[in-house]
């Protein structure tokens, strides 16, 4: 589990990079979708661990930024 948060968190963070410095923005819907992924992964972690207060923010977290990209991509 811990090696999925890492390689998402690479993920996250290099899309993110290249649409900041290459100013190519039609690709942050897709980082907020992986965003969304990171949390939930953070959330099945943290449920795991016996934490259910921070698993569930998580899951809510996630919920909201998958909307949001979803939204973000139909109306674009």
């Amino acid at each position: 589990m811990n090696i999925a948060r890492i390689v998402l968190a690479v993920i996250v963070v290099l899309m993110a990079g290249y649409s900041i410095i290459m100013r190519e923005f039609w690709l942050l819907p897709y980082t907020l979708i992986a965003v969304g992924v990171l949390q939930v992964v953070n959330g099945m972690v943290e449920m795991k661990l016996g934490r259910k207060g921070f698993g569930v923010i998580s899951f809510a977290t996630a919920g909201f930024v998958i909307v949001v990209a979803i939204v973000i991509l139909i109306l674009a």
